[in-house]
């Protein structure tokens, strides 16, 4: 069990390696502490609940993909898409611009 530091709770996935091990996996929803409960056969692990914590993510991801960003022709449109979803706070997630060379 994964308490987040709003302490809601969620159970992350656990998948069964063959190997003897397993993976957890958890994709965190807020920064900061939280901690993770391991249990066997219903009784806590050495150590457990185990403490972590999840940092926020930094601002100024930006990246933009296309033909028009490479190449174009004069009189013929072109276009290419900026992707804007991990830039920060804001309202745009995805863009398309359409360019015309005259």
């Amino acid at each position: 069990m994964v308490t987040t530091p709003s302490l809601k709770k969620y159970h992350p996935s656990v998948i069964n390696n063959a190997n003897g091990t397993v993976s957890v996996q958890y994709n965190p929803s807020e920064p900061g502490a939280h901690t993770l409960e391991v249990l066997y056969a219903g009784v806590p692990l050495q150590d457990s609940p185990y403490k972590f914590s999840v940092e926020p993510k930094k601002p100024g991801h930006v990246t933009a993909h296309g033909a028009g960003l490479s190449s174009g022709l004069a009189g013929q449109p072109t276009s290419f898409t900026v992707v804007t979803k991990d830039a920060g706070p804001g309202m745009i997630s995805y863009i398309t611009i359409l360019l015309l060379f005259v």
